[in-house]
């Protein structure tokens, strides 16, 4: 996963802090659910596409966005 497409150029100082927070808890996932955001939601394939291209059942796909997604939004809870 590319982490230096999130986008922290604006002046927001709270936009800046959630965008490092960000970063650095994507950093944290594991690999494997880090191959799913990136197959999901930076290279923008369907479900189906994940799970072909990572060679996983369309379960596994649903499963690990959901605990990945789960773990960032803690990571940003914890923010501030």
């Amino acid at each position: 996963m590319d982490l230096s497409r999130i986008p922290s150029t604006e002046n927001n100082t709270d936009t800046v802090v959630v965008a490092d927070t960000l970063r650095r808890a994507a950093r944290d996932l594991s690999d494997t659910h880090r191959a799913i955001l990136s197959e999901l939601y930076f290279e923008g394939h369907s479900i189906q596409e994940a799970a072909d291209r990572l060679v996983v059942p369309v379960g596994t796909v649903k499963s690990r966005a959901h605990y990945a997604m789960q773990f960032l939004r803690r990571a940003l809870g914890n923010s501030g």
